[in-house]
């Protein structure tokens, strides 16, 4: 890791940004243990967090719940905060689909054609 005063690069900041998100480490820890400068890590999950309430959050149904990892994968730790949700599912004959990893590309042409005519019905 890098010193404070300049020798950090991304990888450090995604790794204490990680840290803060996941509530792992405060902020002032995360910067310490990561090496990045606090202002700069606590703005930037700041922002982070902003963006998730404001675009996730705006038409969302009451008691909905969020989460956002910095790598835009899901982690194990966010998989267990949904698991009543599953269950919920589970319960109330919903179906949960989940994708492979890099899948997504082929199911696209479905988005276009298949399910661009059910939802123009």
């Amino acid at each position: 890791m890098g010193n404070i005063r300049g020798n950090w690069d991304e990888k450090d900041m995604t790794l204490a940004m990680d840290k803060v998100i996941s509530k792992k480490m405060t902020v002032h820890a995360a910067s310490t243990r990561c090496a990045v400068p606090k202002i700069t890590l606590g703005d930037r999950v700041k922002n982070l967090l902003e963006r998730v309430d404001n675009d996730l959050k705006k038409d969302a149904p009451a008691g909905s719940t969020f989460d956002a990892q910095m790598s835009g994968w899901i982690t194990k730790d966010g998989f267990l905060k949904d698991l009543d949700v599953i269950l919920y599912a589970k319960q109330n004959h919903i179906h949960v689909i989940s994708l492979p990893p890099h899948t997504s590309h082929n199911i696209q042409p479905l988005d276009r054609s298949i399910m661009k005519a059910i939802k123009n019905t």
